[in-house]
């Protein structure tokens, strides 16, 4: 049997040893770091057990904001992680009014190592002539009041939507966007058109190998037109048994609640 050091007996009042075997103490490198300062392999056994906790933590804790997106269900958003990390989201967001109606954007979300100390940042693939968004790279403005506390990537998300359908022309990123605006709004809906154009011209072409990013295909009457018309039979259904029926807390001359308008 190989020979035990004396340090690791716990010695008694009565000066025998103890069969108490004293764990050796824990290296400082071993405790537990902030998310910017984690690695994904630290240099021992010790480290590197510890890392691996805290990616199954932080990829457990990426996946529930996914499935409160999911729960959410924002309307014209479609997101889903990359296949190759959980920290890239692709998305696509469909616009149905106001300046930017019509507009199919795809965009990414990229999370930070410290989130949710650090913000999310979303990048229209297509950089959109938008007052807060960058010219240059494409990055959405979603402003300066993050709070990790209580903001998710579910805010950033919204507030992404809420921008396209209303800008902010008070705290913009690119002023060119604002000025123009304000000065002439015929060239501003030019220019947004083009920015429209552009990016649904682009939505066929794909050259991104992940098998997670969101596709397009024309129009195939033989393979779409059974599925629109299914829609629209579904629709149809709904509007004859009253699913659809719009209802109102009380109606007008009347104390009944929940009457149909």
């Amino acid at each position: 049997m190989a020979e035990v050091e004396k340090s690791q007996f716990v010695r008694t009042s009565s000066g025998r040893s103890s069969l108490r075997k004293l764990l050796p103490p824990i290296p400082s490198s071993a405790q537990p770091q902030p998310l910017h300062r984690r690695q994904s392999i630290g240099a021992t056994v010790g480290q590197r057990n510890v890392s691996n906790l805290d990616k199954i933590f932080e990829e457990y804790r990426l996946l529930e904001q996914y499935k409160r997106l999911i729960d959410q269900k924002i309307p014209g958003l479609y997101v889903i992680p990359s296949s190759r990390s959980l920290y890239e989201w692709y998305g696509v967001l469909f616009v149905h009014s106001n300046l930017y109606q019509g507009g199919v954007f795809r965009f990414t979300l990229t999370i930070p190592a410290n989130f949710p100390e650090g913000m999310p940042r979303i990048y229209f693939e297509i950089p959109v002539f938008h007052p807060n968004v960058n010219s240059q790279t494409g990055e959405v403005n979603i402003g300066n009041k993050w709070n990790p506390k209580s903001h998710s990537i579910y805010h950033a998300l919204i507030q992404t939507c809420k921008l396209m359908q209303r800008p902010d022309f008070n705290n913009p990123i690119c002023q060119e966007a604002t000025t123009l605006y304000i000065e002439d709004k015929s060239e501003f809906m030019k220019r947004v058109d083009k920015s429209i154009f552009d990016c649904r011209t682009r939505l066929f072409n794909c050259d991104v190998a992940d098998p997670y990013y969101p596709r397009f295909s024309p129009f195939n009457k033989s393979i779409h037109g059974q599925i629109m018309e299914q829609m629209k039979r579904r629709q149809q259904s709904k509007d004859k048994d009253g699913s659809n029926q719009c209802l109102t807390w009380v109606k007008t001359g009347s104390l009944r609640p929940f009457a149909s308008i």
